[in-house]
Parts: structure tokens; C-alpha cells; sequence
């Protein structure tokens, strides 16, 4: 019987979406791709070069090019490693040396791994130098799945390259009398299920304009998943951030 299965496709193929936008001169300052973690270094490796070569095309003989060692380069700022994240300190650090001059590139470029397992006080922590980056400097986050709080993919261009079910957005309940409703619906129902139904709702009040509440939804969530709190506590807060406008940032904060 002939192998009717498909080749793997190579490497490239699979992020080419985001090589174009960097051929084409228009990505942004603050980007990111979400990419199975085994392609993360080569999608790294390609879309710097074609974002520090001085003549936007990577791999000529530029300048810039030639300084390529291996996998390093002069204006190539790259903190935390394939699936793991970087901690708060390295973000601190990295808002430090994405603010200097490049030494030969057209700019300077920080590759951000591990995007999708930030903690809450990384994320938070590179907030502002995503919507505003120097003049001459980029950030690429890398996401092993789509999954980042929405106050940070609000500042990002975000290319997907994975082909999964996606949820539609969906709004939360409206009304304290919806929301009791919704809490007696599903106070016998397990935190899967409760992680699973409140994924979109993040989405929806980001495009309502409603930042603080979609971030809040999401440190709920995240922290859920993490089996940090059981599914009656994951409904007492997000009653508290949604109906009641509490900040529950502080207590989140030590519960990560």
C-alpha cells in the first residue's frame, strides 16, 4: 500500500507567517508567535536575522550579518530558555538592555521565551516596555500556546501558527443576579470545568475596553489551572473582580 502520510514539514514552513511580516517591514515593535516550543529556537534564529540585518532581508553580507557568532549577535537580547520563562529579574534587566544602542543593527531585538508561563509579577513587569518600547528596540515573545493575560496580548501583535479548537467569546454574567445564578449552576462543578468556561471571557472584555477586569479573569484562571485554588474560591473571586470591582490583585499575587 502506498504511504499516503504527509512529510514533516520543514522548520520555516511552520512559522513563515511571521518571516513575512519581518520581510514585508511592517511587524511591530512588540510581537509574538505562538509555535510548538520544539520550533521556538529556529523561529528565534530566522526572524532575528531578517529583523537585524541592515538590509531587512538576513543572511546577506551586511554589516550586521557578519556579526552573527553561532547564535549570538551584538543586538540580540534573549532571556529564559525553550518552555522555561524568565523570572522578574531578568525582566528587569532586559528593559535595562533593550533601552541601549545598537551597536551595529538597525536595532534591538529581545527574544522573550516562554511566554505562555509567565508569572503574574513577570508579566506585569515588562506591561509598560510592551506598548512602548524604545525607538530602536523590539521584543518577540515566544508561546508555546496561546495563553498569556490579556492585558499583555492587548500590546502585542500576535502571529498563530498552531491549527487548534478555539473558543468563541463569551461574556460573562451581566448582573450580581446572573452571576448567583451562574455560582449555583456550577458550585458542584470541578475546576476543569470552571477553567474551561471562563477562557473566553477574558477575550470578550478586552474587546469591551475593560482591561482590568479581563486581567483579573485571567490571573483566576491561570491560578486555577495551576491547582491553586478549588473551583468554589475561583467563583468567590471572580465575583468580587466582576460584581463588585475588588482588587484582588495583592491576594493573587501570594497565592502565585
Amino acid at each position: 500500500m502506498p504511504d499516503d502520510r504527509r512529510p514533516d514539514p520543514r522548520p520555516e514552513e511552520l512559522f513563515k507567517p511571521v518571516l513575512e511580516l519581518a520581510l514585508s517591514g511592517e511587524m511591530p515593535q512588540s510581537s509574538g508567535l505562538v509555535i510548538p516550543e520544539a520550533f521556538h529556537n529556529a523561529a528565534l534564529k530566522a526572524t532575528a536575522e531578517i529583523l537585524l540585518c541592515l538590509n531587512g532581508l538576513g543572511g546577506d553580507e551586511c554589516g550586521s550579518c557578519k556579526m552573527w557568532d553561532g547564535d549570538s549577535h551584538p543586538d540580540l537580547v534573549v532571556i529564559g530558555s525553550t518552555g522555561k520563562p524568565p523570572g522578574i529579574d531578568d525582566c528587569r534587566t532586559l528593559k535595562e538592555s533593550i533601552s541601549l544602542k545598537p551597536v551595529v543593527a538597525p536595532c534591538r531585538l529581545a527574544v522573550i521565551h516562554g511566554a505562555d508561563r509567565f508569572s503574574l509579577p513577570a508579566a506585569n513587569s515588562l506591561l509598560k516596555i510592551a506598548e512602548e518600547p524604545p525607538s530602536k528596540g523590539r521584543l518577540f515573545f515566544l508561546f508555546g500556546e496561546d495563553n498569556m493575560l490579556p492585558t499583555l496580548r492587548s500590546r502585542l501583535r500576535l502571529v498563530t501558527v498552531r491549527d487548534e479548537d478555539r473558543l468563541e467569546p463569551t461574556p460573562p454574567p451581566q448582573t450580581a443576579g446572573e452571576f448567583v445564578k451562574w455560582m449555583k449552576k456550577t458550585r458542584k462543578s470541578k475546576i476543569e470545568d470552571i477553567i474551561f468556561e471562563i477562557e473566553s471571557w477574558g477575550s470578550c472584555l478586552v474587546a469591551e475596553g475593560l482591561y482590568d477586569k479581563a486581567a483579573a479573569v485571567e490571573n483566576i484562571r491561570l491560578i486555577a489551572r495551576r491547582g491553586k485554588i478549588n473551583a468554589a474560591m475561583a467563583q468567590d473571586l471572580l465575583f468580587l473582580a466582576l460584581m463588585e470591582g475588588i482588587d484582588c490583585g495583592e491576594f493573587l499575587d501570594d497565592i502565585w
